[in-house]
């Protein structure tokens, strides 16, 4: 910044006006409050589907740095493909660890299927509501295959 800029910006500033160039820290201005940390969510799933006749079996981690709220406002919900879900309300329950700003923990969950086909499944970290905008997600396909030895061949397994 050349001299004719510094002095323009003092100009503005004994004039009234809040002047922050372009290159100043966001909060160089020690009157005001720091800003508190926007949360950062992960979730994966990491391993699975182990699939076995109709069951399907899945695990996976999750973690937040700098949540939002409380940590006993998240939970999962995982979304079977077939109109089904199971949803865990509460982390602390799944073994969660929290110390105040940061939790994280590790899932499994399993399903039975009534029909062969094939499945999207999706598992969402979430706060205050399963149905909310997910914190994070991620999803994995399923394929149920089942050979009965009699017709009809696409019942149920």
């Amino acid at each position: 910044m050349n001299k004719l800029e510094i002095s323009f910006f003092m100009l503005l500033a004994v004039l009234g006006f809040a002047v922050t160039p372009a290159f100043a820290a966001p909060h160089s201005n020690p009157h005001l409050p720091p800003q508190a940390a926007v949360g950062a969510y992960s979730l994966s799933i990491t391993s699975g589907p182990v699939v076995v006749g109709r069951d399907v079996s899945l695990n996976g981690v999750a973690s937040a740095t700098n949540y939002l709220g409380s940590f006993s406002q998240y939970g999962i919900v995982i979304l079977w493909g077939d109109n089904t879900q199971t949803v865990y309300s509460s982390l602390a329950t799944l073994g969660f660890i929290d110390n105040g700003t940061d939790f994280s923990g590790s899932w499994a969950s399993q399903h039975t299927y009534a029909y062969p086909g094939n499945y999207n499944i999706q598992v969402n970290l979430y706060r205050n509501s399963p149905s909310a905008m997910p914190a994070a997600s991620d999803s994995i396909s399923a394929s149920i295959v089942c050979f009965p030895d009699f017709p009809p061949f696409f019942a149920p397994c």
